[in-house]
């Protein structure tokens, strides 16, 4: 009877390597950690049924496991959500840029937001109206917190010091 190993799957592979585990007799449980651990170093089908003594046949099944429960999560990372995710993360970053007076980053977030979201190809999920309403957002932001300094913002967003 063939037991579940506890073991993680490079802690297996070590095993495997030192003898005191045949690989012939791991629980398919063991040998589905180890296939997909193997699989994120970088590792070939054929080069892991080497190193578990098995076929190739049985790898790829293993890997087709792995593909059919992965499918799920990855089905929730659509581009919009990727989008939205960016777009948020976005924000943040020129909230922070502005409140420590960095206008010049959060000038180049706002125009590099939009081709971003064209590489992800969202951009047309985004009126041109909304970005552009964004970036005058952003620069009216720029421009209060610049004014109890001795700044001023170019039209390039670069933030200029007055004497």
């Amino acid at each position: 009877m063939r037991l579940m190993n506890q073991k993680p799957g490079l802690d297996l592979l070590k095993a495997i390597k030192e003898n005191t585990i045949n690989p012939k007799e791991l629980h398919p449980a063991d040998r589905l950690v180890l296939v997909e651990t193997l699989r994120m170093e970088g590792w070939g089908q054929s080069k892991i049924a080497q190193a578990l003594q098995c076929s190739h046949s049985t790898v790829k099944r293993d890997v087709q496991v792995l593909k059919d429960r992965m499918a799920p999560l990855v089905a929730k990372f659509t581009k919009e959500r990727v989008a939205a995710e960016s777009i948020g993360m976005a924000d943040g970053l020129r909230q922070r840029a502005i409140a420590s007076n960095k206008l010049e980053v959060a000038w180049q977030i706002t125009k590099e937001l939009p081709e971003l979201m064209r590489t992800l190809g969202v951009l047309e999920l985004v009126p041109v109206k909304q970005v552009l309403e964004l970036r005058q957002q952003v620069f009216v932001q720029v421009i209060q917190r610049s004014k109890g300094s001795h700044e001023s913002i170019n039209g390039d967003g670069v933030a200029t010091t007055r004497n």
